[in-house]
């Protein structure tokens, strides 16, 4: 599953650093500055230069076998530097009692690493689109009235769309699947064979996270670019709610 994993990341066509911000490392130091987060690079300068315009897609600390140096994330305890020595950067929050010398990758200290982070996946993450009613279906699908689906979706063989169901972008269900009535699945979710979700579910909605910008005075709700993969032989009840990371 970890390989499925890591190429269905790959195929959300994330914007690279170097087309976000042509000028360079130092225009990005700028912005980040603007924003107040005082970012502070003490070695390697030459070094995050060199790989800043390959940086792209953001895997989380629970993929970090599938880290290299394209991906990015934050450190705010020390103890999170097990975790994050494949990244090609890492946003290190001034908080954190690490030295910087302790770093294989490159990083940048700033004010409140996790907001840094979550600023930068404000400029990565792909514009939504309009939902469509194009998807790739297999045999003996069962599509009900006002069912709305996205592009780039898969759905397997007797799978039922009852009535009201809305399911976004690159969505992958596989056969013999039920989605309850008036659900929402969100882009880029994986559902497994054989599944039953009844009325009025939620996969893959933000999840309940908040951050704090250095110069706003209330905390936001932070960007989640993750996804929900759910295997075979899965129920869920009505209402359920199964949010991405």
């Amino acid at each position: 599953m970890t390989k499925e994993i890591h190429d269905s990341f790959s195929q959300v066509e994330l914007k690279s650093f170097g087309q976000l911000w042509p000028g360079g490392l130092g225009s990005f130091l700028e912005q980040l500055t603007e924003l107040g987060f005082e970012p502070k690079v003490d070695l390697a300068r030459d070094k995050i230069a060199q790989v800043f315009e390959q940086l792209r897609v953001p895997l989380s600390f629970e993929d970090r076998d599938l880290a290299k140096s394209s991906n990015f994330s934050y450190v705010e305890r020390a103890k999170d530097l097990e975790f994050a020595s494949n990244f090609g950067l890492l946003f290190v929050d001034e908080k954190a009692d690490v030295a910087q010398e302790l770093f294989n990758s490159c990083a940048i200290r700033v004010k409140s690493a996790a907001a840094a982070l979550d600023w930068v996946l404000s400029q990565t993450m792909p514009a939504s689109k309009p939902i469509t009613s194009c998807a790739q279906l297999g045999p003996d699908v069962l599509v009900e009235p006002n069912v709305l689906v996205g592009e780039g979706c898969e759905i397997g063989p007797g799978c039922v769309l009852e009535s009201g169901v809305r399911i976004g972008h690159g969505v992958r269900i596989g056969a013999n699947t039920r989605i309850g009535a008036n659900s929402r699945i969100a882009d880029y979710t994986q559902i497994g064979s054989d599944c039953v979700f009844t009325a009025s579910v939620s996969i893959g909605a933000d999840g309940f996270g908040f951050v704090k910008y250095p110069r706003k005075v209330h905390s936001q709700q932070r960007r989640h670019v993750g996804r929900v993969i759910i295997g075979d032989g899965v129920r869920l009840g009505a209402f359920v709610a199964i949010d991405r990371g």
